[in-house]
């Protein structure tokens, strides 16, 4: 076999291992999402951020964060919900890079990442706290989103989320998506989530879940090949278990977040019953006491 032809191969399986990492859904037909979706963008410093809003205003707010690379379309299943339609107030974001919010680059930092998704807590019409939501790094994202601004995160549902920083080292794929020549025939979004995941073990390892006082529910695939099955045990190890309800499947991978999306529901329904009211102070506060330095 040829120089050229193993090179080919390597690249073909590069490209391969990089892919799955993509979530495979349709998107929404636009004249039918407008019928349930309201879309907007906001300035965050010299970014535009994209997202979704959906449900009734004034009921519970539920952030719900993708993973990488992705879209707000991940979340569509639940966003469409008739249970959740009618008891919440739902937006899901594009994260900075992707999607309505590409025009910013890929930001990996996640104390940037948080800031900017923290800017949709102004449309917190309701009494409670915010639960956030995220699939996969969207979990990563959630859990320091709840750390950075405790006073307006009071619960947290992570799907097939990274959180050990051991066991979210970089692959050899990425390793190699990394190289020069390489990057010029990868797409633009594996591009961006190559580099957010090169950078993943450090932001997991300057977290502290320790100081999560919240509630908090984990969904696991037991077969989940992009996500080692083992992080949540990290998350028992590291928060008060008074606070904790592990759902783990051992038949299920890593797209469980649409595999069961009426189980999703039931947790996300849990949550609310169980998430803290605002200070009255914190109710409505406007997007400039949103501090990026207060970031993990």
């Amino acid at each position: 076999m040829s120089a050229t032809s193993r090179k080919l191969i390597l690249v073909t399986a590069l490209l391969g291992q990089l892919s799955a990492c993509a979530p495979m859904f349709t998107p929404t037909d636009p004249e039918d999402a407008a019928q349930f979706l309201r879309v907007h963008k906001t300035l965050v410093n010299d970014f535009e951020l994209g997202y979704v809003e959906a449900g009734t205003a004034g009921r519970p707010l539920l952030v719900f964060i993708h993973g990488t690379p992705g879209s707000w379309h991940a979340f569509e299943k639940l966003l469409r919900h008739p249970r959740l339609q009618l008891c919440c107030h739902m937006i899901a974001v594009d994260r900075l890079g992707f999607g309505k919010s590409a025009g910013s680059g890929v930001q990996p930092d996640f104390a940037v990442q948080s800031y900017a998704i923290a800017q949709v807590f102004k449309h917190n019409q309701s009494n409670g706290k915010v639960i956030a939501v995220g699939h996969s790094l969207g979990g990563s994202i959630a859990a320091h989103l709840a750390l950075s601004y405790p006073d307006e995160v009071g619960g947290l549902l992570v799907i097939s989320g990274a959180l050990d920083p051991e066991l979210s080292r970089p692959r050899w794929y990425h390793r190699l998506a990394d190289l020069p020549l390489v990057r010029r025939i990868i797409p633009p979004d594996l591009q961006l989530a190559n580099e957010e995941m090169l950078v993943l073990p450090e932001a997991l390892a300057a977290m502290q879940l320790t100081q999560l006082d919240i509630p908090i529910h984990i969904i696991q695939g037991g077969k989940d090949r992009l996500v080692n099955p083992r992080n949540p045990a990290y998350v028992e190890r590291a928060v008060n278990a008074a606070h904790l309800r592990v759902h783990y499947f051992a038949e299920d991978g890593h797209f469980i977040i649409w595999e069961k999306p009426d189980f999703i529901v039931d947790q996300l329904l849990q949550l609310i019953a169980t998430v803290e009211p605002m200070e009255p102070t914190a109710v409505g506060q406007e997007t400039d006491t949103l501090d990026p330095e207060r970031a993990q």
